[in-house]
């Protein structure tokens, strides 16, 4: 075995340092890796050797002949030299000879860029730069560069001198500050944009060129979206043979900007135009050439006869697109799911999953996740023990392909270089697999990653199944712990097996002492070479990459695994991914919406246990933390959809030993052990009242009253460590219960809104706020929690301190002080006495100008606060006010935007991007509202409501849904607007359905668990409450005839839905039943539980149920 070698740190790059503050950081090609000032990360992505950055200096040149570009910093660009004074690029391409030149200056920086004509013909000559913006730490950054983007406030400002100037203020504080950036050309700038999606376009349809500089001038209209990328133009000019052209791009940097960017701003750009000296631009020495482009190779695209031929005919839920293509489709009963390049192309998030390997079900350590993308990124991500803190793969930062040596990637070595494989002709999802075919020129390749249902491994396996063979190089992006260039870690071979490990100081080894991982080839006569980044050109004591190259193959294969500690394989695992195909199925009738929901079950039972078990997602990859709210709802309520009793068991007992000892609270969120101790303290208001509600669900499903008596550890808040005076769940209750007693607005029984409630958008952004302001939902949760306690009491027998009479007094204060004018308020804030106050998202409210809120509305019914009149009042009010074409919305009107300050909520007031909550359609609120409809018997609602969040043929029920991945949860519809401002000016035609929606963030959310659970108990109407099995359908007419086979008590159960005279049979027996009782509608049939259990066969049963 070969010496360890050190894997690359970014602090140990050769870095070239141009300025002061802000300070440029180059890597000696050109590439800028950082753009700092004091502990400001002005750029969004880092830049390293192998993957390049995303800052461009170019000039687009036109003629006769066309548009084309001369880069000068980027891939292909020219050679570059640096010292601490300057930074110089040249190059000259197709008789343009270019320079561009970097001088810092006070507070900023100026680019000359000249073009000099050796051409016969005249030239229209334009400037452009574009760099990618962060403007906060590094660690916020490299955390979530999407989310990051989403807070950086663009703004436009018309200038007599200088024309379109860009200024972005980061809206998230750093240290109580707000970075800010201001960007133009001095002669004048004639266009821009100011996200990636504008500039460098979709990576199938762009290869290896950017759309910003070959294809239509820039749009000149600020688009907040999720790649901040400010790429401006300078104006065009002609330029006479032998003629030289100059142009000055300049830039200003303000550590703190604490108001909203607006006209006045442009006065600091001509304050230092006027200040600039006259400059000598000297160019360094010590030329370098810049990294050329990198080449990609995409599959055509194929043929309905070429798909059909390469994976049969028995397909589902076939989408099409508007050319007529297939788009995507699902195959056989396991609901293997298509998708062409085709749709690729079309999608605005590219195709990706994740898999994760064992059959259990459960959150353990021992376990391997990997994401896979269909844009040739084949395994990434990968990590075991948990999600962030042990990974040996890097992670795809950017949609767009334009760092494309992250994670695994496999090329084809040729004459002229390497080609690297891109978007596939077709690509093939299944619960624990993905497949690439390639269809290339003379050449058929089908890749496939696979997870083991065993150890904690994945395989990588290529095939050429038409052609000649191939020498292939395969690249992987290290980590070697939690972030790739920030950790100690080490690589060593031994043959062509590869061992990677962690620094012994990294979280994950002071935990697991032995964890490693293992790169291994399964045949090693296939290969030829393996090394580091240095097979890819860039020589490097330290590697960032591990790369293998084979031989001329046809096939070959490498295993990827990871260990904490000795594995042990389970002897009774239970077989998760092979049960979740069958654990809720929907079939006998012919019907495109249940064909959409057949199809999506699997899927999103999947999605819910990758959320359950290693909690994370395609968009928020970094996580591997519970929320105490999310996995009391989401994973719970999954876990008892698939009739899973004893994971929710252990569910619990894990979220009551992070109750905190003496306040009886909890954590916002806790790691996934053994890193529980990393959590946040501080939470929302309602999140204790999550998981008294699980206990509530798992006792009424299961009748599981001893578990009040299990014995549960605390956590200290001091030092969120476990603390050994295990006491019984029922204790814990009862600190609950005394916490929310305490937490009352005084004279009240109403819960204070603290830190925040549900949407995470709302939290308060003035303290008095969160002593004074109570939020409507969360106490109608409050009393929906408390009722349940109640029974739960009078059924185990058990009495709970602090419970008697605290429901009576919330619904009483709720009516007295929170429904006002016969309308459920969104809020209401107490006056300093307390004897009065006023109320916010409510007709009342001339403070944000919401008038409505659908969670009150909605938790108010399915706790039972209201009337029946008042329900179907309510319900009025959301039909006309709340509901849009997309579904129901959390507000009748998104908060009001100012440009980044805030005066009531947080992150709804400063949020530049109209996406996720702030795009006011959430998909977990929709999911409670379809509840809420459940609860008042609006069958046909329901139904549509349920394809509203389907996204297997979303474009039946949203006509203007914009193409997206149909195998994966959505957590968001967002409208297709550039900013918060069109949103705010068009938000009738949002309502109405004139603009189209795109899918929000995929598959880390509650929402698919939420999704089974309510197709399970309510729309389907199966669920238990204590002793009694309740059968009560909500199902619309034209379900007649539905069947779904589930299984119950661990046997399986078809179950047959049919009109008629009501009567239940079981096994061909008449059942006897009673009416459940209901406070808004005729309840559904009520079965002796005991009577139901006796029933039931072991190996076949079926349940044929008749409503009217």
């Amino acid at each position: 075995m070969s010496e360890p070698r050190p894997i690359l740190r970014y602090s140990n790059l050769p870095l070239i340092r141009t300025g002061t503050s802000p300070v440029f950081e180059f890597l000696p090609d050109g590439t800028l890796h950082a753009l700092r000032a004091d502990n400001v990360l002005l750029n969004l992505l880092l830049g390293c050797p192998v993957g390049g950055s995303l800052h461009r200096i170019a000039l687009v040149v036109a003629d006769a002949h066309g548009r084309r570009a001369v880069t000068l910093a980027g891939p292909g660009g020219g050679l570059f030299s640096a010292d601490e004074h300057s930074a110089c690029w040249e190059t000259e391409v197709d008789g343009i000879e270019a320079t561009a030149v970097l001088q810092p200056i006070r507070d900023g920086w100026v680019i000359e860029v000249t073009a000099t004509n050796h051409l016969s013909h005249p030239v229209i000559v334009q400037a452009v730069h574009g760099l990618d913006l962060g403007l906060t730490t590094q660690f916020a950054a490299r955390l979530n560069e999407s989310y990051t983007s989403q807070y950086v406030d663009h703004h436009e400002i018309i200038d007599p001198e200088l024309g379109h100037v860009i200024a972005s203020r980061q809206n998230l504080a750093v240290d109580g500050k707000y970075p800010w950036l201001i960007q133009a050309w001095i002669e004048g700038t004639a266009g821009f944009s100011t996200d990636a999606v504008d500039f460098f376009g979709p990576q199938g349809t762009r290869g290896s060129l950017v759309r910003g500089l070959v294809d239509a001038p820039a749009p000149g209209r600020v688009r907040q979206d999720e790649t901040s990328y400010p790429a401006i133009y300078s104006k065009p000019a002609v330029v006479p043979p032998g003629a030289v052209l100059t142009r000055r791009y300049i830039a200003q940097y303000r550590a703190d900007h604490p108001a909203a960017s607006g006209p006045e701003d442009v006065t600091c750009l001509h304050q230092a135009i006027e200040d600039l000296p006259v400059m000598e631009f000297p160019v360094p020495p010590q030329l370098q050439a810049a990294p050329p482009p990198t080449c990609v190779l995409h599959g055509r695209h194929p043929s309905k006869a070429g798909l059909e031929a390469w994976f049969g005919t028995d397909w589902s839920a076939v989408e099409t697109l508007g050319n007529g293509e297939i788009g995507s489709a699902f195959i056989g009963n396991e609901r293997r799911h298509l998708v062409t390049r085709m749709k690729e192309d079309t999608a605005a998030r590219p195709h990706a999953l994740i898999l994760r390997s064992g059959s259990a079900v459960d959150a353990v350590n021992d376990h391997l996740d990997t994401t896979c993308h269909m844009a040739g990124v084949f395994q990434s991500l990968l990590a075991v023990g948990h999600p962030s803190f042990h990974r040996l793969l890097s992670p795809v930062r950017e949609r767009f392909g334009l760092q494309r040596f992250s994670g695994q990637r496999i090329g084809i070595r040729n004459a002229d270089g390497i080609s690297w494989l891109g978007i596939p002709s077709a690509f093939v999802m299944s619960l624990t697999s993905c497949e690439w075919i390639y269809q290339l020129d003379g050449r058929r390749i089908r890749v496939t990653a696979e997870v083991s249902t065993g150890a904690p491994e994945a395989t990588t396996s290529l095939v050429v199944e038409a052609g000649e063979p191939a020498e292939f190089v395969i690249s992987h992006g290290l980590v070697g712990g939690e972030r790739e260039g920030e950790e100690d870690a080490s690589i060593a071979l031994d043959g062509f097996t590869a061992i990677v490990q962690a620094g012994p100081d990294s979280l994950a080894r002071k935990h697991f002492p032995d964890a490693k991982f293992t790169v291994e080839a399964l045949d090693p006569t296939a290969f030829r070479n393996i090394g580091g980044s240095e097979r890819l050109g860039f020589e490097q004591a330290a590697t960032s990459h591990l790369v293998y190259e084979t031989a001329a193959v046809k096939e070959f294969g490498l295993r990827l695994s990871g260990f904490t500690r000795a594995y042990v394989a389970r002897p009774k695992a239970q077989p998760v991914w092979q049960a979740a195909t069958r654990a809720l199925r929907v079939s006998g009738v012919d019907l495109p919406e249940v064909e959409a929901l057949d199809a999506i079950l699997p899927w999103f039972i999947h999605n819910g246990i990758i959320h359950y078990s290693d909690p994370h997602g395609l968009e928020q990859w970094n996580g591997g933390a519970w929320g105490c709210r999310d996995v009391t709802q989401g994973s719970v309520e999954l876990l008892l959809a698939i009739d899973r009793n004893d994971a929710v068991r252990e569910t619990l007992v894990s979220v009551f030993s992070h109750q905190y000892l003496g306040s009886g609270d909890w954590p916002q969120w806790f790691m996934l052990d053994p890193f529980g101790w990393i959590q946040q303290r501080h939470m929302h208001g309602d999140i204790p009242l999550w998981p008294l509600k699980a206990l509530c669900d798992y006792i009424e499903n299961s009748s599981d009253f001893a578990f009040l008596d299990e014995l549960v550890d605390w956590t200290d808040a001091n030092t969120a460590r476990p603390v050994d005076k295990p006491t019984t769940i029922l204790a814990h209750v009862e600190a609950a219960v005394a916490w929310m007693r305490q937490q009352c607005f005084p004279g009240t029984a109403l819960l204070r809104y603290g830190e925040g409630d549900w949407d995470d958008s709302l939290q308060p952004a003035r303290p008095e706020l969160r002593e004074h302001m109570v939020s409507t939902w969360t106490v109608a949760l409050s009393y929906q929690v408390l009722r349940r306690l109640e029974e739960l009491e009078q059924r185990s027998g058990k009495s709970i301190a602090g419970l008697a009479g605290f429901a009576d007094a919330v619904h009483a204060d709720f009516h007295r002080w929170l429904v006002v004018d016969g309308v459920a308020s969104g809020f209401f804030v107490f006056d300093e006495d307390g004897k009065a106050g006023h109320p916010l998202l409510h007709p009342r409210d001339t403070e944000t100008g919401i008038h409505y809120r659908l969670l009150p509305m909605k938790r108010a019914i399915i706790s039972g606060l209201f009337s029946k009149e008042q329900a179907e009042h309510h319900l009025v009010i959301i039909r006309e006010k709340l509901l849009a074409a997309d579904g129901a919305r959390l507000m009748d009107r998104p908060a009001p935007y100012r440009g980044g300050p805030r005066k009531i909520f947080e992150r709804a007031e400063s949020s530049a991007a109209f996406a996720r909550e702030i795009g006011v359609f959430y998909s977990h609120a929709h999911l409670r509202y379809l509840e809420m409809l459940s609860i008042l018997g609006e069958r046909d609602a329901l139904w549509l409501g349920l394809q509203q969040v389907n996204p297997v043929g979303l474009t039946r029920s949203v006509p203007h849904a914009l193409p997206r991945q149909a195998n994966l949860y959505f957590s968001s519809s967002d409208a297709a607007v550039h900013d918060r401002y069109e949103a705010a000016d068009r938000y009738e035609d949002i309502v109405a359905g004139k603009i189209p929606v795109a899918g929000g963030w995929r598959l880390y959310s509650s929402g698919p668990g939420l999704f089974c659970h309510l197709v399970r108990t309510r729309v389907l109407g199966l669920r238990r409450h204590y002793d009694r099995v309740c059968l009560d359908p909500i199902l619309p007419e034209i379900a007649n005839g539905l069947e779904t086979t589930l299984t119950w008590d661990g046997k399986p159960l078809k179950v047959v839905f049919h009109r008629g005279s009501p009567a239940v049979r079981l096994n061909g027996k008449d059942v006897e039943t009673t009416e459940t009782p209901h406070p808004y509608r005729r309840g559904g049939f009520s079965v002796d539980a005991s009577l139901f259990s006796s029933l039931l066969k072991d190996d076949k049963n079926l349940l044929e149920i008749k409503t009217p």
